[in-house]
């Protein structure tokens, strides 16, 4: 997630958008890593194309579910 709020930022700085994520301490999954940042890049690109510019935030939640 970090990795993709680095691709993103530029672009979130232009919009006045702040990036607020909230997710457990320790988080593991098993999964496609490049797959993975590809949804999450795409979700976050999506969100601050569709949000109006100045002082929004951008709230990314994590759950861990058993």
């Amino acid at each position: 997630i970090k990795e993709v709020h680095e691709l993103v930022r530029n672009t979130m700085e232009k919009k006045e958008i702040t990036f607020v994520i909230d997710s457990p301490s320790e988080l593991h999954l098993r999964c496609d890593k490049n797959m993975m940042s590809t949804i999450i890049r795409n979700l976050i690109s999506n969100a601050i194309k569709f949000s109006y510019s100045r002082n929004n935030k951008l709230f990314l939640t994590l759950l861990y579910l058993t």
